[in-house]
């Protein structure tokens, strides 16, 4: 009986080895592209299960599908499985912020090199070459304390935002769209 149970348990493994992933063939003709462009599509129509709208991982697939489009080139295509599944991304939460809005943080810090986050802080930060781009929320205890800073120093279509003495409604607020960012840039660090 012990032999049976193992032998039926390596068929199972096998067979679930051998099954390609369920977005492989449709990924087809970026194999030999844009590396990196094949995996990506992969990874994204197994994260949407090719079409399910009831796939509970629609933000780690909208992260996927934003590398997709950061990394594609003049002359690759479209996310092949796009035709298939829903092109919806979940949409930005309502919430506020004295420092940014969406708009404000995507021109701000495009593609953040560096998330950190803690109990009492978020903090994105863009290198670039003409400097550095921040999105800081700062949330101790104290309420004296509480800040949030967005400063634009790549490319500079932002203004410089310092805000001081933040209160509960605005703290929360400016997590849920730096959080929101950060997770929809695939932001390194989370």
């Amino acid at each position: 009986m012990r032999r049976l149970l193992t032998l039926g348990m390596m068929m199972v493994s096998w067979t679930a080895m051998a099954a390609p992933p369920s977005g492989d063939g449709i990924c087809d003709a970026l194999k030999g592209g844009t590396p990196g462009l094949h995996g990506l599509c992969v990874a994204y129509c197994v994260a949407q299960d090719l079409g399910n709208p009831d796939n509970a991982e629609k933000q780690s697939a909208f992260s996927l599908l934003n590398a997709y489009e950061r990394k594609r080139g003049p002359g690759d295509p479209d996310m092949p499985c796009l035709a298939e599944v829903s092109r919806e991304v979940p949409p930005p939460p309502e919430a506020t912020c004295p420092c940014w809005t969406v708009e404000t943080l995507r021109m701000a810090l495009p593609e953040p090199t560096r998330c950190e986050t803690g109990s009492d802080y978020m903090k994105a930060f863009q290198e670039g070459d003409t400097g550095s781009s921040v999105a800081s929320l700062d949330f101790p205890i104290s309420l004296f304390g509480r800040v949030c800073w967005l400063q634009d120093g790549i490319n500079g279509s932002v203004d410089e935002q310092f805000v001081f003495g933040l209160d509960d409604g605005a703290v929360e607020g400016c997590k849920a769209l730096w959080s929101y960012h950060a997770q929809s840039t695939s932001c390194p660090g989370l």
